[in-house]
């Protein structure tokens, strides 16, 4: 029903696009996938970028649910991996792996901290660690 011209999606309030085909929703970026690389993604697909809006498919590449989980960004604009200790005012780094907590130290300031996360998620993640953004 859009008239020629017209986006085909619509941008949902989570910032994925979907797209209604034959009165069932899809994901944008995994019809972009379809159609560029000629097969359903068989796994959970990654923006590199970060951008759930950004389809482009240099912009897509296949991950895991964990590796996914790897290139989100801290909760409500918050660095991730990184808290300031309030009653010293320095700033504490850990990362979780594995499911456990690994205590990165504790630094005079948010840089320095930030600094131990992405060496340590560089590390474990490779290029699916959320610094590469910074």
């Amino acid at each position: 029903r859009q008239a020629i011209g017209d986006r085909a999606d619509r941008l949902r309030s989570d910032g994925y696009r979907t797209v209604k085909i034959m009165g069932r929703q899809f994901k944008a970026h995994r019809l972009a996938w379809f159609y560029v690389k000629g097969e359903w993604p068989t796994r959970d697909l990654d923006h590199r970028n970060s951008d759930r809006g950004d389809n482009r498919i240099e912009n897509l590449r296949e991950a895991t649910d964990q590796q996914n989980a790897f290139n989100r960004a801290g909760r409500c604009g918050k660095p991730k991996g990184v808290a300031l200790i309030r009653s010293t005012g320095r700033w504490r780094a850990w990362i979780t792996v594995s499911g456990k907590r690994e205590h990165l130290g504790v630094f005079p300031t948010q840089e320095d901290a930030r600094a131990a996360y992405n060496r340590r998620a560089r590390a474990l993640h490779g290029c699916f660690y959320w610094g590469q953004h910074d």
